[in-house]
């Protein structure tokens, strides 16, 4: 990554963070931990979860001496158990637990069974996240239902046009769940959103529906959450 695109990716976290170094994160599907060195900087404590081996390797070697950073070699799901994990090579980050993905790619993946965790465990283990990042390639929908409490901020991709339908049920599913607003960004990584004020469920319903682009990110926030950026 260009040190200006990871400066200004530094700034929109920190953004959406307001500076509060004693929040938490949970990195849902870290890799190799290039979205937890920027969280590092700007909270108390990062939860990374990565289900693919030779990447939870790399992360706990790259944090190793870093005490504010936990590495889980898990993934994260609908219900506790365990799920066939899908690898068309080791690390790499299209790596995922939805068929329908690893499917829809050209490499042939070799199929492992993997623990799955729930967010509602990990809020009773660790407490109450300041915000939750969702990168499963396919398989927001299921981590998401995996919440049952109501939370301060996340973010899930949308995988367009394959995962089109799937990521409107993560909305729809996160507007019943509490009352919040929400916002998008269509660059990778992020540095502004795409929408100057937060959007209502259906607002950000119509966005999704009638998004031509291959990607975007979608960002929630409770309603009585000040923290997430205005």
């Amino acid at each position: 990554m260009h040190s200006r695109a990871k400066k200004l990716e530094f700034i929109f976290y920190s953004e959406l963070m307001r500076g509060d170094v004693n929040g938490m994160v949970f990195d849902i599907g870290a890799n190799c931990g290039q979205k937890a060195a920027q969280f590092a900087r700007i909270s108390r404590l990062v939860i990374c979860v990565e289900p693919d081996q030779a990447a939870a390797n790399q992360l706990k070697a790259r944090f190793e001496k870093r005490s504010t950073v936990r590495v889980i070699n898990a993934g994260v799901g609908a219900h506790p158990g365990r799920e066939i994990f899908y690898q068309s090579s080791p690390a790499n980050p299209l790596n995922t637990f939805s068929r329908k993905w690893a499917e829809s790619q050209q490499a042939k993946a070799s199929e492992y069974e993997v623990s799955i965790i729930t967010l509602d465990e990990m809020i009773e283990k660790y407490g109450m996240p300041k915000y939750i990042k969702i990168d499963v390639e396919g398989y927001e929908l299921e981590v998401i239902k995996g919440l049952h409490r109501p939370i301060q901020s996340l973010s899930f991709e949308c995988n367009l046009e394959k995962f089109r339908c799937e990521s409107l049920e993560c909305i729809a599913y996160l507007a019943a769940l509490q009352p919040g607003l929400f916002n998008y960004c269509v660059s990778e990584p992020p540095n502004k959103f795409a929408a100057k004020e937060w959007l209502r469920a259906d607002e950000i319903t119509k966005v999704v529906s009638s998004a031509k682009t291959d990607y975007i990110e979608v960002y929630f926030k409770s309603a009585t959450n000040q923290s997430a950026s205005d």
